[in-house]
Order: C-alpha cells, then structure tokens, then sequence
C-alpha cells in the first residue's frame, strides 16, 4: 500500500477521501507536470501518483514554498 491510500485509510466518508486525493494529485500536477490524460484520475493513474509522492518526499524541495505556491497561486 503506498502513501497516499495509507493516508486515505483513516476516512470512512467517501467524499472527504475523494476531494483529500484529488488535492493530493492536483499538488503533485502541479510540481511535477499533468499525469493524467482526463480530469480524473483513473486506477492505472494511482501509482503513478503513489511513485510521486515517494519521489517527492526523496528530494530536497522547501515543502513551504511549494505550499505556499500551490495555494497561492
């Protein structure tokens, strides 16, 4: 299980998981470049993202700029 549905297991509300993944993957679109053809992600989609959150964590980035930088754009 990766990061993100390790996470995701927490919630039992179906919608609060899907609008927590979808900001997790707009962040990730956003760093890294769209990784999904459509507007939503589909089950091929997901480890792409499960890799990018490992890559992410990996480096060195300043993790409140990119916040800061999503939100605000």
């Amino acid at each position: 299980m990766g990061k993100i549905a390790d996470y995701l297991k927490n919630y039992t509300n179906e919608s609060t998981k899907s609008g927590y993944v979808s900001s997790v993957y707009a962040f990730l679109d956003f760093i890294y470049g769209k990784q999904r053809a459509g507007v939503r992600a589909t089950e091929e989609d997901k480890p792409k993202y499960e890799k990018l959150v490992d890559k992410y964590l990996k480096e060195d980035r300043d993790y409140p700029e990119d916040i800061t930088k999503f939100a605000v754009p």
